[in-house]
């Protein structure tokens, strides 16, 4: 009798353990800009979640007292399960002021250019990244794929002391999942490997060409330095910013901007299309064993105008790209080809992988999309070889 009694009191308790897992779905949302908190880091002792371009993030975990993080924004410290039906978490923005100090010939920009060489991670470093890419079109996802995988990079930036050597990046993809539907009158190239992280850390700016100005948060530990073209040129109007750590000089965040002014490129007798908009923004984050900057996270928006028979299409490619440093002396290969589109790429799904995956958590629109693909096979860009479940 008394072994039953322990049996149904150990049932019990893993019974009370399961059911102690529960899964958290949020939007993290700016109370000042009533707009989401894109790539915050959300974590308690357990778990680490980031929120997605949308502002959404998915943990499950067994605790739900956690941290929110994002540079920008004062840090928040919540429990979920007190939340109770609400969608969103709001987070208060550290606002910035116009410095009425004037910096002389823009020393603190000359400050954190200097800072590059010796803080930045110019030398041969390994991270573990996640990419999500979703393309568009007409604000309906027609292609989506997310991968894991490890990248070693040479050099983080292309300076003059320590060119970008050609090959800069060994790429190595552990799993992948993809799903899209064929444009029935056309299909294009949207962008390989090997441009998109030429585009990940491109935020060089002369200050001959454009005017900066400085603005510092409240409580005076960061100064937005914000840069805007002094003349248009015939590409377009470029403007972005910088956060810099007033002690370190170092800047954390970056975010470039072009609206371009081009014409139409003829692609064909009933089609052509333009480049509209490209933004980039990244954060940075130093890894303790180098005491090195390394991107952490990485948004890419581009937005394409076509023109096919007289009727306008709009596309949104966007790109979510999370890194954390891992061992430098790990040794990687490639084993995918840089120049080929990345919704091209070929990985062998892992159901068991994805299930439940916490750093690209599918959004309801994602998902309602893979259902649609699955359901619909002679108009899937990947008919059979969908995998997505």
């Amino acid at each position: 009798m008394k072994s039953k009694i322990i049996i149904l009191i150990l049932s019990l308790l893993n019974f009370n353990n399961v059911k102690s897992q529960i899964t958290y779905d949020k939007v993290l949302w700016d109370k000042e800009c009533d707009c989401p908190v894109a790539f915050a880091s959300i974590n308690n002792s357990l778990e680490y979640v980031i929120s997605n371009e949308n502002g959404y993030f998915s943990m499950t975990t067994k605790d739900p007292n956690v941290e929110i993080n994002m540079l920008g924004y004062y840090s928040k410290k919540i429990n979920l399960d007190e939340l109770k039906d609400e969608s969103k978490v709001f987070l208060d923005p550290k606002v910035f002021v116009l410095d009425e100090v004037v910096i002389e010939q823009n020393q603190l920009f000359k400050e954190m250019l200097g800072s590059i060489l010796k803080d930045y991670a110019l030398e041969p470093h390994v991270e573990k990244f996640y990419l999500r890419a979703v393309l568009k079109k007409n604000n309906s996802i027609i292609k989506l794929i997310d991968l894991s995988g490890i990248i070693k990079k040479e050099t983080l930036f292309n300076t003059k002391t320590k060119p970008m050597p050609e090959n800069n990046y060994t790429i190595h993809i552990e799993n992948m999942r993809k799903s899209g539907i064929i444009n029935s009158n056309y299909d294009f190239t949207v962008i390989n490997f090997e441009e998109f992280f030429k585009r990940h850390n491109s935020f060089y700016i002369s200050p001959q060409n454009f005017n900066l100005k400085y603005n510092k948060n409240i409580d005076n530990t960061y100064t937005k330095i914000s840069a805007t073209q002094k003349n248009a040129t015939s590409v377009g109007n470029t403007y972005g910013y910088f956060i810099v750590n007033n002690n370190t000089k170092n800047f954390e965040k970056a975010s470039l901007n072009i609206d371009y002014i081009d014409d139409f490129t003829v692609i064909s007798k009933d089609l052509k299309n333009r480049t509209k908009k490209f933004n980039v923004e990244s954060t940075f984050k130093k890894n303790k064993n180098t005491d090195k900057f390394q991107i952490n996270n990485c948004n890419i928006n581009i937005e394409v105008e076509v023109l096919f028979k007289d009727e306008k299409d709009i596309f949104n490619l966007s790109f979510s790209y999370f890194a954390e440093p891992i061992n430098n002396g790990e040794k990687i290969k490639n084993n995918v080809n840089h120049k080929i589109d990345i919704f091209d790429l070929n990985i062998k799904y892992n159901s068991e992988y994805w299930k439940n995956h916490e750093i690209l958590p599918l959004t309801d629109e994602m998902q309602e999309f893979i259902n649609k693909v699955n359901s619909t096979g002679k108009n899937s860009d990947f008919r059979t070889k969908t995998n997505i479940k």
